[in-house]
């Protein structure tokens, strides 16, 4: 696995410097960098994603996607399964780009109905404080779906 250096981080432009959370001398894997409890869960997510190629981060969208539709307290609206599953065939080859368009147009207006929802939900307090818990969790479940996806191409 490739070794990454300060220098390599910061050519990525993040919002700040790598030593904040680094040593000025760092050296590591992309797993290293992932499992480095110190850099912001989100920051370390962030930094997994420049390490894909452009392929795996769609399948990791799709990933993460199915992830927000599992949380018990959302709705699902078949359109947006449907969306993800159109999505992956057309990675797969297996979807034309016009059944993908349309795919997206069904999600969009599922989206749409969601938020019209949501927003009205969000007037409760404890729906909040579930959402904020949630998009920990999911944080968390991304950092480690990277990390098993990162580990996985190198073998």
């Amino acid at each position: 696995m490739k070794q990454l250096t300060i220098k390599n981080l910061v050519a990525w432009k993040p919002c700040y410097h790598p030593a904040k959370y680094l040593d000025k001398n760092w050296t590591g894997t992309v797993i290293d960098l992932l499992n480095t409890q110190e850099i912001p869960i989100k920051d370390r997510v962030w930094c997994g994603l420049k390490c894909l190629p452009i392929i795996q981060k769609q399948y990791f969208a799709i990933w993460c996607a199915r992830q927000a539709l599992a949380i018990p307290e959302i709705k699902i609206d078949k359109r947006s399964i449907k969306a993800l599953e159109v999505a992956e065939l057309y990675l797969d080859g297996g979807a034309s780009i016009e059944e993908l368009k349309k795919a997206r147009v069904d999600a969009a207006d599922a989206a749409d109905a969601a938020d019209a929802a949501a927003y009205a939900a969000a007037a409760d307090a404890a729906a909040a404080d579930a959402a904020d818990a949630a998009r920990k969790e999911m944080c968390e479940r991304q950092l480690f779906k990277l990390i098993e996806i990162i580990e996985n191409e190198d073998k």
